[in-house]
């Protein structure tokens, strides 16, 4: 039992003292991307800004962890690599979740203005319908004007 716990304690104060030495190297944190197709334009906006951010700062802590692994025990290069694999997943899954954001942000955006322009259109098809109507109108009455004036002359040269 003491042997255990002597070992376990070891192996602990081993894993600790690996990963003490990246302790200065600041892993960013992954960004926060919203869902594409509810997000508004400013979220989208933000969310480009932080993939961007984060990318910069993932680039800096992956500079960080190579410049630790020169000087680090075969250990402690393994605990690097394995954290530099890790940052590069995040950095790969923060771009796919961007890329599928804006993906599904142009095409609501896209069904939008297909559905503005389709409401637009119905709108122009209807003050042209409304258009026509005035001037069929106005030609009825302009022929009952016509019709009328010349009733009017009729009936005057029948009177003289």
């Amino acid at each position: 039992m003491n042997y255990s716990k002597a070992l376990l304690t070891a192996a602990g104060i081993t894993l600790f003292s690996s990963t003490a030495f990246a302790v200065d190297c600041n892993e960013p944190e992954m960004p926060n991307v919203p869902e594409g197709d509810t997000a508004t334009q400013s979220q989208m906006d933000q969310a480009k800004a932080e993939v961007s951010d984060f990318a910069q700062e993932s680039e800096a802590y992956m500079e960080c962890l190579s410049d630790k692994a020169a000087n680090a025990t075969a250990d402690e290069r393994r605990q690097i690599s394995n954290m530099y694999d890790d940052m590069l997943r995040n950095v790969d899954e923060a771009t796919a979740d961007m890329q599928q954001a804006a993906s599904e942000f142009q095409q609501r955006v896209a069904t939008n203005m297909r559905e503005a322009d389709a409401a637009t259109q119905d709108e122009q098809d209807a003050i042209a319908e409304m258009y026509n109507d005035i001037v069929d109108q106005m030609r009825t009455a302009s022929n009952d004007v016509k019709e009328a004036w010349q009733d009017y002359q009729d009936e005057t040269e029948e009177a003289e």
